[in-house]
This record gives structure tokens, sequence and C-alpha cells, in this order.
């Protein structure tokens, strides 16, 4: 990502331009996250008064994918925390098989979603071959084992939006004007529905 030592130069000395130099450490810790080696340290700087969160990435060769300081997320204090679903969900997988829950949860720990409002309770569900959820290099759509594969409600109810028109987009882009991108929503009643995105 900084494709030079001198540009990776220039991203470390504007960091310390903004923020200042790391005063303390006050937690770190390192996990695989798609296929690449993320550390993430929550740190006092100089010219900062809130802790803020340091992030590096590394490819599993050692490659820096990766570097931002950023303030530290907090997760949206929903008044519906400790809502119970009246209606009976399930994963909206029509083949039965094994998928792994890459975020979600109630915690930002288990799911960077719950720092926004509007994704509070979101998930993202993959499928997972030999620890990784795409063959390949992940370039391309097709390099991900759950792509194309079909999807059913996860419970009864009635479709109440639905968008199939918009082109798929390649890993790593998005489409800021339609962030839902291809998807439905169904209504369940009892004032519940269902979005499933990004189809």
């Amino acid at each position: 990502a900084m494709v030079d030592s001198t540009r990776f130069a220039a991203a470390l000395e504007g960091i310390r331009a903004t923020v200042g130099a790391i005063k303390e450490v006050l937690r770190e810790d390192v996990a695989l996250d798609k296929d690449v080696w993320v550390y993430r340290a929550s740190c006092r700087f100089d010219k900062a008064e809130d802790p803020l969160l340091l992030l590096i990435a590394l490819t599993k060769e050692g490659k820096i994918a990766g570097l931002a300081v950023r303030p530290q997320p907090k997760a949206y204090d929903s008044p519906h925390l400790g809502y119970v679903t009246k209606t009976p969900l399930q994963l909206p997988l029509a083949d039965g098989g094994e998928w792994y829950v890459f975020w979600g949860g109630r915690t930002l720990a288990e799911n960077y979603h719950a720092a926004s409002k509007s994704q509070r309770f979101a998930m993202d569900l993959v499928i997972r071959k030999d620890g990784s959820s795409h063959a390949g290099d992940g370039k391309k759509l097709t390099d991900y084992h759950c792509y194309g594969v079909d999807l059913v409600a996860p419970a009864d109810g009635q479709v109440v939006w639905s968008c199939d028109s918009l082109p798929d987009q390649e890993p790593g882009q998005m489409d800021p004007a339609r962030p839902v991108g291809n998807g439905v929503v169904i209504d369940h009643g009892n004032g519940e529905f269902s979005l499933l995105a990004h189809m």
C-alpha cells in the first residue's frame, strides 16, 4: 500500500504532524483478517486529547497493506439492545451448508457494524474453505466461495422493497450513493423487517 519507502516515510510524518508521537500504548492485539495480519493498538498521542486507534496491516509476505490512525469507534447506544425478535429467523442460506459469521454480534470486538446506527445489528456471512473466504488472490468476485450461491428468506413475509438492477461491485469497491446495492427488504409483521444487502 505504501509503494516505496519514501511514501511510507511521508505517511509516518503526516501522522506525526497531525497527532504527534505515541506517548502510551493502552492495549494492543494482532489478528488475521481476510488473509492480512492486522495490528491494532489503542494509543495516547502527544497532540490528541482522547486515545486513538493505530492500525497496521501486513500481508503474509510481510509487506504493508495499510496504515492508519483513527478515532476509537464507539458502539451505537441503540434503545433496542434488549429486544428479542418475535419472528423465528434462520440464516437465509438455501444450500444448508456451513457458513461463517465474519462480522456479527452486539460488541465492536465481534462486529464493526455495531458503531453504525443503521447497521447496529448487521451480520456479514461468508463461506470459508481451508480458512479462507476465497480462492486465488480474491481480486475477482468469482474467487469468493459464496459468490452465486442461492439465498432464501430468513422467515415468511412480504417483500416491500427489492433491487436487482445494479452492477456487481468488484472486491474492495463501494457505491456510496447506493450502499445497500442489490438486495431485498422483507416485512415479517409485528413491526419486524429483514434486509438482505450486497447480493
